[in-house]
């Protein structure tokens, strides 16, 4: 029996986990916190914050490091918007995407509606988000908010199958 602690080299694939990365793993490992302005910039354009963020959670989730994983689902609600809701919605609801994520981020849409049915973020959304929303007990919004969101919702679907139909159609209308 060796009592001595055998120490473990980790190497990391860039292929896999970009090395801008690295020095946000080191910190989140010996630290137990998620520190984004430790990312590696280059000159080429990274993404945004909230992409970082969730690029970082699929890194925590395949390295099964806890601690990085909620630090960036943390991060991501703290950054959800209005304008960003309907991104943060996407990705959530994809396989590799958070469900804690998309549970907050339907409540968020739960609570805005009112602001929502009259932005341009309405447009945004998926049918099943909205169907999701429209069905709650605990939807923000009067009837009438509601009654018009999904009357304008409707009809820009309908002129968005429109145009996928006949492109043209719609350019000479009013």
């Amino acid at each position: 029996q060796n009592d001595r602690a055998i120490p473990t080299r980790i190497v990391l694939d860039e292929t896999v986990i970009p090395k801008r990365y690295a020095r946000v793993l080191l910190h989140a490992i010996y630290l137990d916190s998620v520190d984004l302005s430790l990312i590696i910039r280059s000159n080429g354009g990274a993404g945004s914050p909230l992409e970082e963020a969730m690029e970082l959670y699929q890194i925590g989730r395949f390295l099964e490091l806890d601690i990085l994983s909620q630090g960036c689902e943390d991060l991501i609600l703290e950054w959800l918007t209005l304008e960003s809701l309907p991104m943060v919605l996407k990705w959530a609801s994809q396989p590799h995407g958070s469900s804690w994520v998309y549970r907050q981020a339907c409540h968020y849409l739960r609570e805005e509606f009112s602001a929502i049915a009259v932005s341009p973020i309405l447009h945004q959304l998926e049918k099943s988000q909205l169907i999701d929303a429209l069905q709650s007990n605990f939807l923000q919004a009067s009837e009438l908010e509601i009654l018009s969101a999904v009357m304008r919702w409707g009809e820009q679907e309908l002129i968005r199958r429109m145009e996928d139909r006949e492109p043209n159609l719609l350019s000479h209308t009013a």
